[in-house]
């Protein structure tokens, strides 16, 4: 399955305007979305799913942005709608 660890997969942008994707695997446009287009955004205790579809979604492991964990988890709280967020409970 070549799952060797720490293989870079995509690379994933937060920005103002919105979300960047790039596959690291294979060349293709990237992807970009707008705030409102992002279906849903879930938080885990190890990882941030992030669904730019009902169909597709990017993992997002914590500890391998430019930025803390609870930074990530806060542009998705300033940027998108408290309904399509959930957040780890206590």
């Amino acid at each position: 399955l070549k799952l060797d660890k720490g293989r870079k997969v995509y690379t994933v942008w937060l920005a103002e305007e919105g979300v960047t994707v790039r596959n690291d695997q294979r060349q293709e446009e990237l992807l970009q979305l707008a705030w409102p287009e992002i279906d849903r955004v879930y938080q885990r205790r190890d990882c941030v799913y992030l669904y730019v579809s009902r169909e597709k979604a990017f993992l997002l492991p914590n500890g391998q942005a430019d930025a803390s964990d609870q930074a990530v988890w806060q542009m998705f709280m300033e940027h998108m709608q408290a309904e399509r967020l959930r957040g780890l409970k206590g």
